[in-house]
């Protein structure tokens, strides 16, 4: 399952990356797209996270 346009806290949405990633992981999706809006601070946020456990297919910007 996918969802191709999720939002991180540094934009439209209310979760951490690390919040996140726990709904991707208990929907079982296996592909997402996080489009947070003009900003990249949810990779300061990845660089903590050992994204190998996730086993997901990632992006990680929309510019507007």
């Amino acid at each position: 399952m996918i969802d191709l346009h999720m939002h991180t806290k540094y934009s439209d949405g209310s979760d951490s990356l690390c919040e996140l990633l726990t709904r991707v992981e208990n929907k079982k999706l296996n592909t997402i797209s996080i489009t947070d809006h003009n900003t990249a601070l949810a990779y300061e946020e990845m660089e903590k996270i050992d994204l190998k456990k996730y086993y997901l297919e990632l992006s990680l910007i929309q510019k507007s």
